[in-house]
């Protein structure tokens, strides 16, 4: 960029500056008038909420481990609060979550097993003729490809399919 260009650029530019640091202050100012004890008080009153849902909803989750009559009992005699209910579903759904996800991951795991199994079998036998773990699993990634159609690197091989020396 020229130097005449720059201070074309500059010219232009100075005012949009100058309209952001009147709206800025603009802003400021609205907020200098605004009392903020009852949004510090609101505040305080969700966290008090909060705090209260949390331990209903962990009071209710300790109902597990009773009968179904104790259970029914309790909750007759303590009904849980809307805030209550939202944390036991939000408790149920992280559950969930991390059940699917540990599922899933053994899944992943599970189509692997034969060709690990193989793999491991093949390396304890006669190392497949190679001199490295590094030789051994960039070929053995490839006839993993080949023999079990699945998709392995040779490092995956190597770290962790492979036993430790």
């Amino acid at each position: 960029m020229t130097e005449e260009e720059r201070v074309v650029f500059e010219l232009q530019l100075r005012p949009l500056g100058e309209k952001i640091i009147a709206a800025f202050n603009d802003v400021r100012d609205a907020f200098k008038g605004l009392d903020m004890q009852p949004f510090a008080a609101a505040y305080m009153r969700f966290v008090e909420f909060t705090d209260t849902s949390e331990a209903e909803a962990n009071a209710l989750l300790d109902l597990e481990h009773k009968s179904f009559p104790e259970a029914a009992a309790y909750i007759r005699d303590h009904p849980p609060s809307a805030g209550a209910i939202a944390f036991l579903i939000d408790i149920t759904r992280n559950r969930f979550k991390t059940q699917q996800a540990r599922e899933n991951a053994f899944k992943k795991v599970a189509k692997n097993l034969p060709a690990k199994e193989f793999v491991i079998a093949e390396w304890r036998k006669d190392r497949g003729g190679c001199k490295s773990k590094a030789e051994f699993s960039r070929l053995y990634a490839r006839r993993v490809k080949i023999e079990f159609e699945r998709d392995v690197t040779a490092r995956t091989i190597e770290r962790d399919w492979l036993p430790k020396d």
